[in-house]
């Protein structure tokens, strides 16, 4: 299969930049998405955030710039001001935690001031995409009713922005595209602080932390004449998460479905049988990437 790089003909008027926060743990995804970013992206800029203490930059520039040839790749160590602990309770923040503060902090601390396409690790893509591709998009594209395990959440969020709690929030689903005018009105700090140094108030997890989500959040900042039209007309993202690992589930939304970005969630991962990984490389292959989806081992 011929694959080419996608070309930027003039000036981008969706003026947006990709970004992915990740980890060590997630070093193989990187390569996949970076290989996808060269063959499928036109020129743009991606930032890629290391969510660990003392990331070795050099090693992860070592690896991912050979297929930044038409791509200005930028590696940074995550924001030493990101808290380690909960200031309430005291208890260590666990780096899924803090890398949701690193994926909005991106948009508050920053010197470029453009809005940005957040990316998770095992986002990968699999044609031809321009950024303006999303200029149609705020957040994932639409909206979707609360669901446990965030009900307490959705309501501590809306007391602590004083707003009545929302009945609809943005799914957690990437790319999802962040506009950085509403991050910018307040502090990092304050985002954090209102995001994740939270305890529930009543009920059976009362004084127990809040379960984060950056997402969620970031519904509350959003104008509410936006969000009521996305809830009147949903507009279709661009990407499309495997959550089902059967050989007939794959094959449907592999080869049926037509999706920018896909990215194979790390239950499929977990459960997957030889064969399974042996159908996607191949459907991999097909599209022109070489780095491959690969077994781990996940703790249960």
């Amino acid at each position: 299969m011929n694959v080419t790089v996608v070309v930027a003909e003039k000036v981008l008027e969706f003026k947006v930049y990709l970004a992915t926060v990740t980890c060590n743990r997630d070093f193989q995804e990187m390569l996949l998405q970076a290989e996808s970013i060269g063959k499928f992206v036109e020129p743009c800029r991606h930032i890629i955030i290391i969510n660990e203490p003392n990331p070795n930059i050099k090693f992860w520039y070592k690896w991912l710039t050979p297929y930044y040839k038409n791509h200005e790749l930028i590696i940074l160590p995550g924001y030493e001001d990101v808290s380690k602990t909960h200031k309430i309770t005291g208890k260590k923040l666990m780096g899924w935690t803090t890398q949701q503060v690193q994926k909005l902090f991106i948009g508050m601390k920053h010197e470029f001031l453009d809005d940005y396409i957040l990316l998770d690790s095992k986002n990968f893509f699999v044609k031809p995409t321009k950024l303006d591709d999303f200029a149609h998009l705020i957040g994932a594209g639409g909206l979707v009713e609360i669901k446990h395990p965030y009900e307490e959440t959705n309501e501590y969020y809306a007391e602590m922005l004083g707003l009545t709690p929302f009945e609809k929030v943005f799914p957690v689903i990437t790319p999802f595209v962040v506009k950085t005018k509403y991050l910018r009105k307040f502090w990092p700090n304050q985002v954090e602080d209102m995001m994740v140094h939270g305890v529930y108030t009543k009920g059976p997890k009362k004084g127990k932390e809040i379960l984060v989500s950056e997402f969620l959040f970031y519904t509350y900042l959003v104008d509410k004449e936006e969000l009521f039209a996305l809830d009147n007309e949903y507009k279709r993202g661009l990407g499309r998460t495997i959550w089902d690992w059967s050989i007939d589930s794959l094959e449907h939304s592999l080869y049926q479905e037509d999706w920018n970005v896909y990215a194979i969630h790390r239950e499929v991962i977990k459960k997957l049988y030889p064969s399974g990984f042996d159908f996607i490389n191949t459907w991999l292959a097909e599209k022109g990437l070489t780095n491959k989806i690969r077994p781990r081992f996940i703790p249960s």
